[in-house]
């Protein structure tokens, strides 16, 4: 949170309207600040900017255009290129 200090005091002055956030006492300070993430302020962008550098990529299936949907009814099956290497006998 420190690291952070000139964003804090942005975001307290927009959000709680204190001018001058290192003057206050040093328990209401860190009270609101710890508030500060709750808001659409400099704090919480950086947090989601920082959660979405740690989430691991998420794999993407490839487009392979040999895939094809079909129909799960014995018609659309015996239609498809699988009615050519398998039969549907119903029961």
């Amino acid at each position: 949170m420190l690291d952070h200090l000139d964003d804090i005091e942005s975001d307290m002055s927009v959000f709680h309207r204190i001018d001058d956030a290192m003057a206050m006492p040093s328990t209401r300070f860190f009270r609101l600040a710890e508030r500060l993430f709750a808001y659409e302020g400099v704090l919480a962008s950086r947090v989601r900017i920082q959660a979405a550098r740690e989430q691991p990529p998420q794999p993407q299936r490839p487009h392979d255009p040999e895939v094809v949907e079909v129909e799960s009814t014995a018609t659309a099956i015996a239609a498809s290129p699988l009615g050519q290497i398998m039969s549907i006998t119903q029961v």
